[in-house]
C-alpha cells in the first residue's frame, strides 16, 4: 500500500524532511517494505530507503559500490547521486538511499536451474571484480572467520538442546550435535584455498534481483568480508540443497561449484547442519554421501 506524506507516525514524517533535505527533492509518498526499509517516491522516481547500523557501515557500501562501477560492474543498486556528498543521519541513526529496482513477476527464487546458474555467474562476476581492488579495503572490510561463526552456533545449540527437544527427537539433536562437532573437527584442519576477495557473505535468493528486463542484481552488502571467494559458494551450496532434495550429484552440475566435487575442505563445511522445517519434516545438509566420501573415500 502507497501511502501519502502525511499518512504515519510523526517520526517517519521527520526522517522523511532529513531525507529531502539531503537528496535536495521532496518525498512525494512512501511504501513501508519491513522495520528499516522503505520505497519512497521522488520527482527522479522510485527509491529504495533502508537503515544502516552505522556511518561507518554506510559509507564502507558506498565505497564498495563506487569500486566496482570503476571496474565497470553496474549490477547492483545504485546510489542517489547526492549522497556521494551528503549522509543521511537522523536521530543518531544513519539511512541509505538506492535506486529501486522493479522485481520481475514471479520474483527471483533458486527453484529453477537457470536461475541458479544466473545467480551463479553474476556472484562469479563480483567476485572477479573484487579480486582487483580487495587489497585497498583491507582495513575498513572485516576478515570472514567461518570457524568462530560456527562454533558460536554449536555452542549455542548444544547449549539449548533440551529446550530444542520439543522440536526434534532427541536422536536428531544428537545426530546434529556430532555432525556440527565433527564438521568443526574438520574445518579447523583445513584451509580453504582460492583466491582472496571481497565476498558478498549472504547468498541468499532474496539478496538477487531480477528486473522486468530479465537482468540480475546483486545487493545487500552489509556481511561483505575479505576471504577466499570459495566460502560464497559454500553458502551458496547450503542454500540450494534443499531445494535439490539433499540430491548432491545435482549440485556438481551447476558452474562454478563442479570444481569443487573433490575438494575436502568444502565438503567438511557441507557437514555442518542447517536445519529447516518442511511439512513438518526435518531435512540437514549432511548429506549421507558426503560424510561417505570423507570418511571411507
Amino acid at each position: 500500500m502507497i501511502n501519502n506524506i502525511s499518512q504515519g507516525d510523526d517520526f517517519f514524517h521527520r526522517l522523511l524532511l532529513s531525507v529531502q533535505n539531503v537528496l535536495n527533492e521532496p518525498v512525494l509518498a512512501y511504501k513501508p517494505i519491513k522495520e528499516g526499509k522503505w520505497n519512497i517516491f521522488l520527482p527522479s522516481g522510485s527509491w529504495f530507503l533502508k537503515e544502516f547500523s552505522s556511518v561507518e557501515k554506510w559509507k564502507q557500501q558506498l565505497s564498495l559500490i563506487r569500486s566496482l562501477h570503476c571496474v565497470h560492474f553496474f549490477k547492483t543498486a545504485e546510489p542517489h547521486p547526492m549522497q556521494t556528498e551528503k549522509v543521511i543521519s537522523f536521530q543518531k541513526r544513519c539511512f541509505g538511499v538506492f535506486r529501486w529496482i522493479e522485481s520481475s513477476i514471479p520474483p527471483f527464487s533458486y527453484k529453477s536451474e537457470e536461475e541458479r546458474i544466473q545467480a551463479l555467474s553474476v556472484l562469479n562476476e563480483f567476485h572477479a571484480c573484487t579480486e582487483t581492488f580487495y587489497q585497498t579495503f583491507l582495513s575498513v572490510i572485516p576478515h570472514f572467520e567461518q570457524l568462530k561463526k560456527w562454533q558460536e552456533r554449536y555452542y549455542e545449540f548444544e547449549a539449548n538442546s533440551k529446550k530444542l527437544e520439543w522440536y526434534l527427537s532427541w536422536s536428531a539433536i544428537k545426530r546434529y550435535l556430532w555432525m556440527g562437532g565433527k564438521a568443526i573437527e574438520l574445518i579447523s584442519k583445513s584451509t580453504i584455498q582460492g583466491e582472496m576477495a571481497i565476498i558478498h557473505g549472504d547468498v541468499a535468493h532474496h539478496n538477487f534481483i531480477k528486473d522486468r528486463s530479465n537482468r540480475l542484481f546483486i545487493t545487500d552488502f552489509d556481511l561483505v568480508a575479505i576471504a577466499p571467494k570459495t566460502y560464497d559458494y559454500i553458502q551458496f551450496a547450503m542454500r540450494v540443497l534443499p531445494i535439490l532434495h539433499w540430491d548432491e550429484s545435482l549440485l556438481w552440475k551447476h558452474p562454478f561449484l563442479d570444481q569443487y566435487q573433490d575438494d575436502p575442505s568444502f565438503l567438511a563445511h557441507l557437514l555442518f547442519p542447517a536445519i529447516s522445517f518442511e511439512n513438518g519434516t526435518v531435512f540437514s545438509n549432511a548429506l549421507e554421501t558426503v560424510i561417505y566420501r570423507i570418511y571411507i573415500k
